[in-house]
């Protein structure tokens, strides 16, 4: 339900160079970019390196499967995001 979503839902500023989460790491989180842009990294998936910008999102794949981070995802600049 909506109301239940919602009360779920947090915004957050990450600064420059502030890592958001981890590859490997358990992934509970799904992240909306509101404002900014954030660098993936990823090692063991062989993804390489990527950016993600504003109104944009990730984590998703973790959290629905249930399997460890696929990336390491940084802040590119100063990064509204939601958090679900």
């Amino acid at each position: 339900d909506f109301i239940e979503l919602a009360k779920n839902i947090d915004v957050r500023t990450f600064r420059e160079g502030q890592v958001v989460c981890k590859e490997g790491d358990i992934g509970e989180e799904v992240y909306y970019i509101l404002r900014g842009k954030v660098e993936g990294v990823s090692v063991i998936g062989g993804n390489g390196k990527f950016d993600i910008g504003a109104g944009r999102e990730f984590g998703e794949i973790a959290v629905i499967r249930g399997e460890p981070r696929a990336s390491t995802i940084t802040a590119a600049q100063e990064t509204d995001m939601l958090i679900i």
